[in-house]
């Protein structure tokens, strides 16, 4: 068996994964450009960067299984045009994501790929926390 087989589950995943995270850094920096509190527009930033990195360490372990390198594209998103609705949409989106990579740490058999994952979804659950005290605040102040 070669190598891409027996790792063609971990490989698709990782598509996916890649996607997702190309998807979340691109609406939390679209959605940071809107008009919204300078607070809000800093932390959507912070999060856009980490997804980044998120995409370039789940790239590396493609490319480690692979050989070849994977970009995905991510050319448009669907914003939600209030503020408070796309800050919702973006906590559901990290929350999701959270228990995806869980559940991909416990599927692979690659040692590297669970480990990552794990620390993935710990970071996924940070960044729904942080918009989820996000909303509170604005919800606070309006």
């Amino acid at each position: 068996m070669d190598m891409k087989s027996k790792f063609s589950s971990d490989i698709e995943t990782l598509k996916e994964l890649m996607y997702d995270e190309a998807y979340d850094a691109k609406f939390a920096a679209d959605l940071a450009r809107r008009r919204c509190p300078s607070s809000a527009a800093g932390l959507l930033m912070r999060i856009a960067r980490e997804e980044n990195c998120h995409l370039r360490k789940l790239q590396a372990e493609y490319y480690i299984l692979t050989g070849t390198k994977y970009q995905p594209c991510v050319a448009n998103v669907n914003i939600p045009c209030n503020f408070l609705d796309a800050l919702r949409e973006l906590y559901h989106s990290e929350a999701k994501d959270a228990e995806i990579y869980l559940d991909a740490a416990a599927a692979t058999a690659d040692p590297r790929l669970s480990e990552l994952y794990n620390c993935l979804s710990a970071e996924e659950s940070e960044h729904a926390n942080e918009i989820a005290c996000l909303i509170a605040n604005l919800m606070c102040n309006s």
